[in-house]
């Protein structure tokens, strides 16, 4: 997992170097604000909040017993999507000074 993660991020940031064509930390940083995460860790639609938090929906699953598997990667059972917006805390009660009107 964090192996995924670390590559989902420094893809992003990649393609916001990209996209804003210079490695300028304001104008790359708005780029990666601007562009969805979108690669094999993430699901649709992922952004970054103007806090940095990552906007995605969280996942839980079930490890299967033996008997329930039908190949030998076949080790878990998704349970249920929690969407982004009910997982974590909302812009409005963050303490993060970014989110504070100026």
């Amino acid at each position: 997992m964090i192996q995924a993660g670390t590559y989902s991020a420094v893809r992003h940031y990649l393609r916001a170097v990209q996209k804003a064509g210079t490695k300028d930390t304001n104008e790359t940083v708005a780029a990666m604000r601007a562009l969805p995460v979108e690669d094999a860790t993430m699901s649709s639609g992922a952004r970054l909040r103007a806090d940095g938090r990552l906007m995605r929906d969280f996942y839980s699953f079930r490890v299967k017993r033996p008997n329930e598997s039908r190949s030998e990667w076949d080790l878990y059972e998704g349970m249920v999507t929690i969407p982004a917006s009910e997982a974590v805390v909302p812009a409005e009660e963050s303490a993060c000074p970014l989110m504070k009107e100026k």
